[in-house]
C-alpha cells in the first residue's frame, strides 16, 4: 500500500510521532511518501529527527495554497499533496492539526476535499468530540456535528486514539469501532542505574528526588509543584528536579528553592540522549496536570524507568495511575496535598509499584505501537 504521511508541525510530540509512524509503515512493507515541508528536500531539523527513516521514504514537497479559505490552509495543503502523490491512504500523524477547521466547515455543510474521501486515517490526540464523558459548550457541539457527518459519510477511514478507555465511552451518535486504541509509546535507553544517572547529572546521591519534566505550561502544574516543594517538612531529605524549558516566569521561585537545596534546575532543552537519565536519576515523577485532556508521554517514560508516578487525580492520567497501580494521586491544584503525597511516596519501599509500572511500560512499548498501528490500518 502507498501511504502519504502528512505532518507540517514541529513542536512537542509531532516529530517523534512522525518518526514512529513513518518508520513503522516502512517496516510493515508499505511505500511511504512524506509531506512535511515546502522544500525540495528535508531540512536539517527533520533529518536529525527522522534519521535513516528518511532514506526509505519518498519526498513530496508541501505546496503552499493561497488563501485556503474553502477548506482551511492545512487541509488544502493536504489535498494538494494527495493530488500529486495519488496515494492509497493518507495518514495525518496528528489529526488535531486539521480537525477543528474540518469539523466546523463540515457542520456548515461545506464539503471537504473530494480527493480525500475515504482515504484519511490518523492519530487523534485530543478526541474530545467523540468522548461521551465530557460536557459540551456550543463550540464543541458544533464540531461534534461535523465529526458525526464525516463519520457517517465514510470520509474518515481509520482513526486511532491514545486513550484506551475511550472506545468504551463514546458519545451518542459516534459509531462503535470508529476509534481504535493505540499505545502512547516510549523509546530510549532506560538501563543506567540510579547512582550512575545522578553522577552524570551532578545530582545528590542521598536524597529523595522527584522530577517535573517538560515545559512550564499552566496545564502541567509547575506552580503547584513549586508551592508543594516549599511546603515539604523541614526534616524530609527530598528535592525537586526541574528539567526542561521552564522559561523565566518561575525563575525566582526555582532559584530560591535551589539555594536551600530543595530544587535542582535544568532550565534548558533536554536532548534525546540525556532524557532517560533524568527519569532514572529520580525516585518519582510528578504529573501535576491541571485541565489536561488525554494521554501523557511523560507517564510512559516514567513507567519505562520504573519510577513512582505522583499524579493529579483527574482525567486519563489520574485514572491510569490509580487503576493500574503506577503510583499515588492527589487532588488537582492542591499544593499542600501534593507535599503530603511526596512525603508518603518517599516513605514507601521502592518496589511498591514496580509490577504495575513494568506492565504499563510493556503495553506502551514501541513494538506494541507498531503492531497496533499496522493491524488497524490493514485489518
Amino acid at each position: 500500500m502507498h501511504v502519504l504521511v502528512f505532518e507540517p508541525a514541529r513542536s512537542g510530540h509531532h516529530l517523534p510521532f512522525l518518526r514512529y509512524v513513518a518508520g513503522d509503515l516502512v517496516a510493515g512493507g508499505h511505500v511511504v511518501t512524506l509531506a512535511a515541508e515546502p522544500t525540495s528536500g528535508p531540512s536539517p531539523v527533520l533529518r536529525s529527527a527522522l534519521g535513516g527513516v528518511l532514506d526509505a521514504c519518498r519526498w513530496q514537497p508541501l505546496t503552499p495554497v493561497r488563501g485556503g479559505l474553502r477548506y482551511g490552509q492545512r487541509l488544502a495543503m493536504l489535498a494538494r499533496a494527495q493530488e500529486q502523490a495519488q496515494a492509497d491512504l493518507v495518514f495525518v500523524a496528528c489529526l488535531d492539526l486539521i480537525s477543528s477547521d474540518l469539523f466546523r466547515r463540515t457542520a456548515l455543510g461545506l464539503r471537504p476535499p473530494a480527493g480525500l474521501h475515504g482515504r484519511v486515517s490518523g492519530i487523534f490526540i485530543r478526541p474530545r468530540v467523540a468522548d461521551g464523558r465530557l460536557a459540551r459548550g456550543l463550540g464543541e457541539r458544533w464540531k461534534q456535528r461535523g465529526f458525526l457527518r464525516l463519520q457517517r459519510s465514510g470520509w474518515l477511514r481509520t482513526v486511532f486514539t491514545l486513550d484506551e478507555t475511550l472506545p468504551g465511552q463514546l458519545a451518542t451518535g459516534v459509531r462503535p469501532g470508529s476509534l481504535l486504541p493505540l499505545p502512547d509509546p516510549w523509546e530510549g535507553d532506560f538501563s543506567p542505574g540510579r547512582s550512575e544517572a545522578r553522577q552524570r547529572l551532578g545530582l545528590p546521591e542521598n536524597a529523595y528526588l522527584y522530577l517535573h519534566y517538560g515545559t512550564a505550561s499552566p496545564r502541567k502544574g509547575l506552580p503547584t509543584v513549586l508551592r508543594a516543594t516549599a511546603a515539604l517538612p523541614a526534616g524530609l531529605p527530598a528535592a525537586l528536579v526541574c528539567a526542561g524549558r521552564a522559561g523565566e516566569a518561575h525563575a525566582d521561585e526555582l532559584a530560591a528553592l535551589a539555594r536551600t537545596g530543595r530544587a535542582h534546575v535544568f532550565n534548558r532543552f533536554i536532548a534525546d540522549d540525556e532524557e532517560a537519565l533524568f527519569f532514572r536519576a529520580c525516585d518519582a515523577v510528578v504529573l501535576a496536570y491541571e485541565g489536561h485532556y488525554g494521554s501523557s508521554a511523560v507517564q510512559a517514560r516514567a513507567a519505562a524507568a520504573g519510577r513512582t508516578i505522583i499524579a493529579s487525580d483527574e482525567g486519563l492520567v489520574g485514572r491510569r495511575t490509580r487503576t493500574q497501580r503506577l503510583g499515588l494521586t492527589f487532588p488537582t491544584g492542591d499544593a499542600a496535598a501534593l507535599a503530603r503525597t511526596i512525603a508518603e511516596a518517599a516513605a514507601l519501599p521502592p518496589e511498591t509499584f514496580a509490577a504495575g509500572l513494568a506492565a504499563y511500560a510493556q503495553h506502551h512499548s514501541r513494538e506494541n505501537f507498531r503492531r497496533a498501528l499496522l493491524a488497524g490500518l490493514t485489518g
